[in-house]
């Protein structure tokens, strides 16, 4: 990694990792705002989307795209690559095409993504507004917004889940 031309090395993973079916692996890269792609054959590594160090949201071209802080990633059964891109509070796709588009806006960060065995996509949301599961195309499933949240408060609100700040989400 430390030849693909990354300047600032603080590197955060963000919890972002996805094995496209070909065995390559993909990293959300939150502190350069960045998506990096390892080789499942050869180990050399790529920046794969995302501008290194500009925050954005821009959606195009993959090299010419840009994220704010990208953190949970997934393939879909299409192989398109989804980023839970958390400071633009939406989900982006990068077809096989190599085209960046915002597939959902959200209300809050998204944190983590997963499909279920019908190919439906859910996120998991931080704690900023309350926890959240959001059905991408249905909506919200699981809501606390309109609680009142105390962070002081183990689990933010009394009897209710509150997501950590690196939440991320499993479908069985």
């Amino acid at each position: 990694l430390v030849n693909i031309g990354i300047t600032n090395m603080g590197f955060d993973w963000g919890g972002g990792l996805s094995v496209s079916e070909n065995g390559d692996i993909f990293l959300s890269e939150e502190e350069n705002h960045l998506i990096i792609r390892i080789d499942g054959s050869t180990g050399r590594s790529e920046i794969y989307a995302g501008t290194s160090g500009v925050r954005g949201a821009t959606n195009g071209a993959r090299r010419q795209s840009s994220f704010n802080v990208p953190r949970g990633l997934m393939h879909d059964r299409d192989g398109s690559l989804l980023i839970a891109d958390t400071l633009n509070r939406s989900i982006r796709k990068i077809d096989r095409g190599g085209q960046v588009s915002t597939i959902a806006n959200l209300r809050c960060g998204p944190m983590g993504l997963d499909r279920d065995s019908n190919g439906f996509v859910y996120v998991v949301g931080d704690r900023e507004c309350g926890g959240f599961i959001y059905k991408i195309g249905q909506g919200a499933i699981y809501d606390d917004g309109s609680k009142s949240i105390n962070l002081n408060v183990p689990g933010g609100i009394s009897g209710q889940p509150l997501f950590a700040a690196n939440s991320t989400i499993s479908i069985s």
